[in-house]
């Protein structure tokens, strides 16, 4: 059993990145809205 960590940080960093971006969407959306 091969651990690949590195494939599994990268994965979490995407996912992080991707719900930064979805958080800064909602907040400029509803600074928009506004």
């Amino acid at each position: 059993m091969v651990r690949d960590n590195r494939s599994q940080v990268q994965k979490v960093l995407v996912q992080t990145l991707l719900l930064n971006l979805l958080v800064m969407m909602i907040k400029v959306f509803l600074g928009w809205a506004t």
